[in-house]
């Protein structure tokens, strides 16, 4: 079923070839590997997608960055001062986004990173561009939380919900989500996988990829926009079948040093 959830709320193209995964095959660690449930690792391939379909995650980016372009045309048609200006205003987020990705360029250093790359400095570029033309940081960030799938997570919830009520296992399908999100992350954020139990376990991100470039852009607040304030959904359905789910701590919130997401199953 894993390999129906089509949506989700980062980009299409980050959806499809980083998230829809088969359900074995799992994670990634800052060295390039796979953390085993007796806590062991081995080394890890180049992901599925490009091993199987060579040239199809960059397809994909392609297309996302196009819809997303033609998405901020549509959003200009909202707003009075933008309107007959749309096509203007597309082109100067393609060239900031242009600019940031090359000024960036060498953080990405593995193939789920340059998809995690071209998502951060869309949503940079998108902000620098509008926020002139706006002068209002919280509808600058309406639009792109809307540009990251806040209007699909309706229906990726129905989708998980479909697929955690035919699971028999509530508990090892949320860990397989998990261990999935680890696996989306790869080698440019530095993360671990901690079975803490047989009951639970904890996802701990030390560094994030998306902090790393919007703190150099003196742009933290963004992160409420990407990565696991986005990627909560995929676990805010679990309470129905006994499993919990809660982030701790986040990064550039709080003071906090790093992310957890947790997962735990509830006593029976």
């Amino acid at each position: 079923m894993t390999t129906l959830l089509l949506s989700r709320p980062r980009a299409l193209s980050h959806s499809l070839s980083l998230r829809v995964l088969p359900q074995s095959g799992f994670a990634s660690r800052w060295q390039s590997s796979v953390p085993q449930d007796d806590g062991g690792t081995h080394e890890a391939p180049s992901h599925w997608l490009d091993q199987r379909f060579p040239g199809l995650r960059q397809w994909l980016d392609r297309k996302n960055r196009t819809w997303w372009l033609k998405g901020i045309q549509a959003r200009c048609r909202e707003y009075p001062q933008l309107q007959g200006q749309e096509s203007y205003v597309a082109l100067l987020v393609e060239r900031a986004y242009t600019d940031l990705a090359a000024k960036h360029k060498h953080l990405s250093i593995d193939s789920r990173s340059q998809t995690h790359l071209q998502v951060a400095c869309l949503v940079l570029a998108t902000q620098k561009v509008m926020q002139p033309y706006l002068r209002d940081s919280r509808e600058v960030a309406r639009i792109l939380h809307a540009h990251m799938g806040d209007h699909t997570s309706p229906v990726l919830r129905f989708l998980l919900r479909s697929t955690l009520f035919l699971s028999r296992d509530p508990y090892a399908l949320a860990l397989r989500r998990l261990k999935a999100l680890q696996l989306d992350y790869g080698k440019a954020f530095q993360s671990q996988l901690n079975l803490t139990s047989d009951r639970s376990a904890e996802l701990q991100i030390d560094r994030c990829f998306y902090a790393d470039i919007f703190n150099a852009e003196d742009a933290s607040e963004l992160l409420s926009t990407c990565c696991c304030s986005q990627d909560k959904v995929w676990f805010d359905t679990l309470d129905s079948r006994g499993v919990t789910f809660q982030q701790s701590s986040w990064i550039g919130h709080d003071a906090s040093k790093c992310c957890r997401l947790q997962i735990r199953k509830a006593a029976s």
